[in-house]
């Protein structure tokens, strides 16, 4: 009896050390993935003028826009998944599609699963990005766990109209893997990022962090104040 206590003990012990160990780790979704976790495993066909391509910046909007919105996320990141269905859909139609400002979207790789659904996003024409996007932020309980992650997202992306052999090409480049992982560690240095998702109203060159894990209306309220100075 006192064995089956104490094992019961040790295990609710272990449940809440692991619980408090992966809430934290969702919560902060720091930037730890380094370069020694790549999962690119073949060598890569594309050359330095397509590495270069797909490494474009991706946006809502007009870029010549008074305002920019850039929104630093990770396709495995829980409250990433979260402003982008609750939040970047409303920013789009009050702020891209009226003008008032441009969105930037920068995914960073966080690990090994957000890297594919990152290198897969990069290999989609700019219409397919967003669609997948946002079945990859729609659908993260069911492959961001998973062990067969990258036959999950490569079944998105052929979905949203990539062929199946360039998805594999895209999984297994390393150069794509290393200009995504130099992109990011430039972008984190830059804007100093410490885990996503991370929003910045940037207007006449002067950049202000408005929200890490807050709800949408700080921000809207922020763009407002800067847009109004416009008219």
């Amino acid at each position: 009896m006192k064995w089956i206590i104490g094992s019961l003990v040790a295990l609710a012990l272990a449940v809440i050390i692991w619980g408090a160990w992966y809430v934290n780790d969702v919560k902060t979704h720091r930037l730890s993935f380094g370069a020694g976790e790549a999962i690119a495993a073949e060598p890569a066909k594309m050359d330095s003028a397509e590495i270069k391509e797909l490494m474009k910046d991706r946006f809502m909007g007009n870029p010549d826009a008074p305002v920019e919105v850039i929104i630093f996320s990770s396709f495995s990141c829980y409250h990433c998944a979260v402003f982008h269905k609750e939040i970047l859909p409303e920013l789009k139609k009050r702020y891209a599609d009226t003008g008032k400002a441009v969105i930037y979207y920068h995914d960073l790789a966080m690990d090994t699963r957000s890297a594919a659904a990152g290198m897969l996003a990069r290999c989609m024409d700019d219409d397919e990005f967003w669609k997948f996007a946002d079945i990859v932020m729609a659908n993260q309980s069911k492959w961001a766990m998973a062990t067969d992650y990258k036959d999950i997202l490569s079944g998105y992306a052929t979905l949203g109209g990539l062929a199946k052999d360039k998805a594999t090409e895209c999984l297994n480049s390393k150069p794509l893997l290393k200009a995504m992982l130099q992109k990011r560690d430039s972008l984190a240095k830059k804007y100093d990022i410490k885990g996503t998702p991370t929003v910045f109203v940037v207007k006449d060159g002067k950049s202000e962090a408005v929200t890490t894990i807050s709800k949408g209306a700080f921000i809207f309220a922020k763009i407002d104040e800067l847009t109004e100075t416009e008219k």
